[in-house]
């Protein structure tokens, strides 16, 4: 990852909010830093010295996918199915304040303003409730008419 000298909170990344451009691909950008394993595969690149280079999406293939259905709006369960990861995401508390809920960015941008939710900090590991299996959330996530579990 390469960070702003001037602003640390800057770093060098694809954009992946503009079609591709055939003669010069994606656009390069500079956005504020993502300090998530999973979910910011567009920030992380790979300089290759014998011939002057960078190369973009430098990262994992699961953060590749993550990073993907991010930007598409599509819950993140439906990519790694059962397992606890580290990626940006939003929770919200029960009525008693006891159980906390976790949602991935397509969930909890579609139910933004219904439960009051607040952004989970770097280093939660988590799957999001609506492709839990376990848990019934009442919500479909970013979905009208299925439900990501099912």
């Amino acid at each position: 990852t390469f960070h702003l000298v001037s602003n640390p909170d800057l770093v060098l990344a694809v954009s992946m909010t503009k079609t591709r451009n055939e003669v010069c691909g994606y656009p390069v950008i500079v956005q504020k830093y993502k300090p998530y394993s999973n979910g910011a595969a567009n920030q992380k690149w790979h300089y290759m010295k014998n011939i002057k280079a960078l190369g973009a999406f430098h990262s994992t293939d699961l953060d590749k996918e993550i990073t993907s259905a991010n930007y598409a709006g599509i819950c993140t369960s439906s990519v790694i199915k059962e397992e606890n990861i580290d990626q940006p995401g939003y929770y919200y508390l029960s009525p008693d304040g006891k159980r906390k809920t976790m949602l991935c960015l397509a969930c909890g941008q579609s139910m933004r303003t219904e439960k009051g939710l607040k952004k989970l900090l770097p280093g939660v590991t988590f799957l999001c409730v609506s492709g839990s299996k376990t848990q019934k959330p009442s919500l479909r996530g970013p979905f009208k008419v299925i439900n990501v579990a099912e």
